[in-house]
């Protein structure tokens, strides 16, 4: 799946650190956001909810992501299997964006799959 993301916003919601893209500027449309809390509970750990969370289009998985990338205004993002399944999604997401924002979602990306591979 490939689309081109309208609207990027990268930063904080509450006690949340996001990087949501969305081919629309009311966020309609194709969409992919990936948030880590700030922190997690007793439960969080139970449930399998203490990673990053993505969303892709209404579905949800934690974790998942096993590599990504983002540079000259395109994100790369590459999913496990079973992650890529609950999706509804192939092994890769790539998305284009606004080419001087590539920087600030690289940076955003860094901090919220801090556990996962970065793709140099």
């Amino acid at each position: 799946m490939k689309y081109y993301a309208n609207a990027v916003f990268v930063g904080r919601v509450d006690a949340t650190f996001m990087v949501a893209l969305s081919e629309r500027e009311d966020g309609s449309g194709a969409s992919l956001v990936i948030q880590r809390a700030d922190g997690f509970d007793r439960q969080d750990r139970e449930l399998g909810m203490d990673a990053y969370c993505v969303s892709c289009n209404g579905l949800t998985v934690y974790g998942g992501v096993v590599g990504w990338s983002c540079t000259d205004g395109v994100v790369d993002v590459r999913f496990s299997n079973d992650a890529a399944s609950s999706l509804g999604l192939r092994a890769q997401l790539s998305i284009g964006f606004a080419r001087r924002k590539t920087g600030l979602v690289r940076e955003g990306l860094g901090l919220v799959l801090r556990d996962a591979k970065h793709d140099a």
